[in-house]
């Protein structure tokens, strides 16, 4: 549920036989990610898991690409921030704009994941705090957001307008997980929460109710390509029997299974696919322990560093030579080394993730 600016282009990836399953940069996303995959691969496809785990924007931006044919996406995250400037007012309008696209949509999962405020017990005892209109009374109540959600067409400022909220000492911190850290911790007293976060029960935290019924539905679904009913049928008839198979507390109780470290996210997947779908739940990759998957994220970690300086070792030491032995070529070399150092990291990201 994270926003990015859209940007529209004609498919720069080959086609491929291999289905490429994304999620977003969240748990939910993660374990139902994890499931396509075992769906898919049940269908007899063949899939590749986790090719993008980043924010909304960014993964809608891979599908409209082709580099994934497939993620979770959410109603209120596409008509209120991705595609919010074409103000869609219904589901059939955003099938359609989906459709200009090139992509389709299942039917909805069954479960609502939208934002909300969340205070802990404690204050909401004391203060008698039920609903988000409550927080009216209490001016000197620091809240604390996340930067994704203050900047949306659904964010702070005009949930403050629209309930008229008086809170003026506002927090915008760059993850949504550090909102937890610092109400727990006592460094503020109001949060914005996703509903289906097993970091509320587990935090011991009050949900406000939106009593102005300000926030949109956020009802999950499956993303895809629309040339997969094509190439792949059986594997699209799979994710369309999905709809309706998770309500708001079967969906918590999954992400609890993962924020409390009792399982990963394919064994999450694999309890919902035992129940819903059983003949797929033997294909999510096997849990791994805890100190399993620390030595497994190290070695991929190391990998990365090491084959990135190695290429870069490779791309250095010969330009350094060719710079050393003639002026001209130093002069080359150099002046173009230092135009690459003045482009930001980000812009360079944007360049070399499509590349690499």
């Amino acid at each position: 549920m994270f926003a990015a600016p859209v940007m529209f282009a004609t498919p720069l990836f080959a086609q491929s036989d291999v289905i490429k399953i994304g999620s977003k940069d969240d748990i939910e996303t993660g374990i139902l990610g994890e499931v396509l995959a075992a769906l898919a691969r049940q269908a007899g496809a063949e899939v590749e898991a986790n090719v993008i785990d980043a924010g909304s924007g960014t993964v809608f931006n891979a599908i409209v690409s082709g580099e994934i044919d497939a993620y979770i996406e959410y109603t209120g995250t596409l008509t209120g921030s991705t595609l919010s400037q074409l103000e869609l007012t219904s589901l059939a309008q955003l099938e359609a704009a989906l459709a200009d696209r090139g992509l389709s949509m299942t039917d909805e999962l069954g479960f609502n994941n939208t934002y909300a405020l969340a205070v802990t017990r404690e204050l909401a005892d004391e203060l008698g705090l039920v609903t988000t209109s409550d927080l009216a009374d209490h001016p000197d109540l620091r809240v604390a957001v996340s930067s994704e959600w203050f900047g949306r067409a659904d964010g702070w400022p005009q949930l403050k307008a629209a309930y008229g909220l008086p809170q003026d000492d506002v927090t915008a911190l760059g993850e949504h997980r550090l909102l937890y850290r610092a109400i727990t911790s006592g460094q503020t007293d109001v949060i914005e929460v996703y509903t289906t976060e097993a970091a509320i029960e587990a935090n011991d935290l009050v949900v406000l109710e939106d009593d102005q019924s300000f926030f949109p539905q956020y009802m999950a679904f499956v993303l895809y390509r629309t040339e997969l009913e094509q190439s792949h049928p059986t594997v699209v008839e799979a994710w369309r029997q999905m709809a309706g198979t998770l309500d708001e507390a079967s969906m918590t109780a999954l992400n609890a299974r993962v924020e409390g470290g009792l399982n990963s996210e394919s064994a999450a997947a694999a309890a919902y696919l035992a129940e819903h779908f059983t003949d797929a739940a033997d294909d999510v990759t096997a849990d791994l322990s805890l100190p399993a998957r620390l030595w497994q994220r190290t070695v991929e970690h190391a990998w990365l560093v090491v084959a990135a300086m190695v290429l870069g070792i490779a791309l250095a030491v010969p330009l350094g030579v060719l710079a050393a032995g003639g002026r001209t070529a130093g002069r080359v070399v150099l002046g173009i080394t230092g135009i690459v150092q003045t482009i930001p990291s980000i812009a360079l990201l944007v360049f070399m993730i499509p590349l690499l």
